[in-house]
């Protein structure tokens, strides 16, 4: 008794992995039903039908099996013909790789160094800024530099202030070169209380003008912020017309002082005579 159940026992387990192993990886097939649907059963074999694969061993050095559809494809770059390629500038070369067709790029390894770049949407080579082959390529303020192949700005237009000589900066709307604040190539580029100084182009006070005291008598200030002239310090004069109608301008010293009878206190006055604040006049 003992031993037919164990011998039972062994046939359910054959049964059992002789199931489980037929599920995972069938041993034979009877018809292509048997095997996956990449596979045709030969001589009852699951095998690969033509045009598949199961690896990249399947497949051409350029190409390489796709585990989904098992089907054989070509490698980024590469081909075995010309429309593996894009057609718009490409072609399949000898060496089974795609290649630009004449007059287009694949990289700005394909164009000239330091000149061009290459167009990632036109795949052809295109100058790079500042680069030219003749006039037409440079900005209508440049012309070209045929032999270097840069665009050079012609006299007194400039890119940046480094085209300017060292007293004017480039103005970026008009690419003219124009004086720095302060500098001038003629009068019209200063205040209207300069004049140009052209050996220096600096903008300097203009006769009868002043841009700091320092530029009027010692009795006097410059009035900077409305007409830029020598003004009058309060209780000094330049002339009779700058006192009151009791006063004249001793032009000496530039003080306003009483005419002879008028008076601002008793000091002015004689022995024996006050000053009478309301006329001033010296009265006994």
């Amino acid at each position: 008794m003992q031993k037919l159940l164990i011998a039972g026992f062994m046939v359910a387990m054959i049964i059992l992995y002789g199931c489980a192993g037929g599920e995972s990886t069938p041993s034979g097939c009877t018809s292509d039903s048997n095997c996956q649907t990449w596979q045709s059963c030969q001589n009852g074999t699951c095998a690969l039908k033509e045009g598949y694969c199961s690896a990249n061993v399947d497949c051409t050095s350029i190409q390489q099996c796709n585990t989904t559809s098992h089907i054989c494809l070509v490698n980024p770059g590469a081909c075995t013909q010309t429309t593996d390629c894009d057609v718009r500038w490409q072609t399949c070369g000898t060496d089974g790789t795609c290649k630009p067709l004449t007059g287009f790029c694949a990289s700005s390894g394909d164009c000239r160094a330091d000149i061009e770049a290459c167009d990632s949407e036109t795949h052809r080579c295109s100058l790079l800024p500042g680069r030219c082959e003749n006039d037409y390529d440079c900005d209508s303020w440049e012309g070209c530099d045929v032999a270097q192949k840069v665009c050079i700005p012609f006299q007194d237009r400039c890119n940046d202030d480094v085209d300017c000589i060292s007293w004017q900066a480039c103005d970026a709307r008009t690419h003219f070169c124009k004086p720095r604040e302060g500098f001038c190539i003629s009068t019209g580029d200063c205040a209207s209380w300069q004049t140009c100084n052209g050996e220096t182009n600096r903008c300097i006070t203009g006769p009868g003008y002043c841009g700091h005291d320092s530029d009027c008598n010692e009795w006097q200030y410059c009035d900077a912020a409305r007409a830029h002239t020598c003004k009058v310090k309060p209780g000094y004069c330049d002339a009779t017309s700058n006192c009151n109608s009791w006063e004249v301008c001793y032009t000496a010293n530039h003080h306003c002082v009483p005419k002879a009878g008028n008076c601002n206190s008793n000091s002015d006055c004689g022995s024996g005579e006050a000053c009478n604040m309301a006329t001033h006049a010296c009265e006994s």
